[in-house]
């Protein structure tokens, strides 16, 4: 906000909620704009009123947005990075303004509602002119507008000042931020490469801060491709580390992103397959709680998103897994106290 007068030494304290970001926007890049009013806008009624008549934008990458009716026109359905510093003028000190960025196909101020965008609050602090920003993610549709409005319940004669500033940017950065539904689609893969996705939680306090590691199950590769792998891995290694662990390494293969272990036990002269592991995304797994004194076989399958090869790499371990019995001999160790009489 600013003041009339300060008085010598001014001392303020930036707080920890601040923040700074920079956005690099290539000229054939994501949607978006940037520009500041061309006037100052005279406000001559209480309730929601839009800011309109800007400067043609800085940048508007895709032409979406209407410099006279301040309207940015959705054609994509994402999530847009929004930002506006509004400087009003002519007001008074203890009046309260509202501040909203919002999407909806109905770009007029007749239906705006406290709940439909990002919203900022401020009480002026002084009389003459006081400057309020907002910024964050919107999420909008394709069809819907983004507008800035600003609302006042009891002052109708102030001003916008033509330093006020208005932008948005389509958010590019693979990211999914504040989905709210327990189902996504990803789309624009590129056909033959792996992607690591990565599905983090959040609550009110927010996101929370996990590792990016693929084992942790959080990390899921996917790899578009149009027909099952052609060929079977090769089984490289296989080691016993005790009795009832086994160490299985194999050759990766380049159409599959994913793996099926599975595992044969020889019991009584019946034998059988059965799946050890599902979607495995690594090429080396250690098998555990095997029986001792058991024969098995193990064989690994690729797979891409099509599903699993009809082939896979076998390997049979034609030794049983050691099995050491322990023993105990218990020894009768009476032991018979006597008394001498003096």
């Amino acid at each position: 906000s600013s003041s009339s007068s300060l008085s010598s030494p001014y001392v303020i304290t930036i707080l920890s909620e601040s923040y700074f970001s920079i956005h690099n926007i290539a000229t054939t890049g994501p949607q978006g704009f940037s520009t500041k009013k061309v006037t100052n806008q005279t406000i001559s009624s209480t309730g929601w009123n839009k800011l309109s008549n800007w400067n043609t934008p800085d940048f508007n990458t895709q032409s979406n947005f209407n410099t006279v009716t301040g309207d940015f026109s959705v054609t994509q359905t994402g999530y847009y990075y929004v930002s506006s510093n509004v400087l009003i003028n002519n007001i008074n000190s203890g009046e309260k303004f509202f501040v909203i960025i919002r999407s909806n196909s109905d770009s007029t101020s007749s239906n705006v509602q406290f709940s439909d965008g990002i919203i900022v609050s401020e009480i002026v602090s002084n009389s003459g002119s006081y400057f309020i920003g907002l910024s964050g993610k919107l999420k909008a549709s394709s069809g819907e507008k983004i507008s800035v409005f600003i609302y006042s319940l009891t002052n109708s004669n102030y001003q916008i000042l033509d330093q006020s500033t208005f932008s948005v940017v389509q958010v590019t950065s693979n990211t999914a931020n504040d989905w709210d539904d327990e189902n996504i689609i990803i789309s624009q893969l590129t056909n033959e490469q792996v992607y690591d996705i990565l599905v983090v939680g959040s609550n009110s306090n927010g996101y929370a801060s996990l590792p990016v590691q693929c084992e942790l199950n959080y990390c899921v590769k996917v790899k578009p491709t149009s027909s099952l792998p052609s060929t079977s891995t090769t089984i490289t290694q296989q080691t016993i580390i005790n009795q009832t662990s086994i160490l299985l390494q194999w050759t990766q293969v380049t159409s599959a992103f994913k793996y099926r272990i599975d595992k044969k036990l020889y019991e009584q002269n019946s034998t059988y397959y059965i799946t050890a592991v599902n979607d495995y995304l690594k090429t080396s797994i250690t098998l555990t709680n095997l029986h001792p004194g058991s024969r098995y076989s193990f064989r690994i399958c690729a797979g891409n998103n099509l599903g699993y090869s009809t082939t896979c790499s076998e390997i049979d371990m034609t030794s049983s897994f050691n099995h050491q019995e322990i023993t105990a001999e218990i020894i009768d160790t009476t032991v018979t106290l006597g008394l001498n009489s003096q």
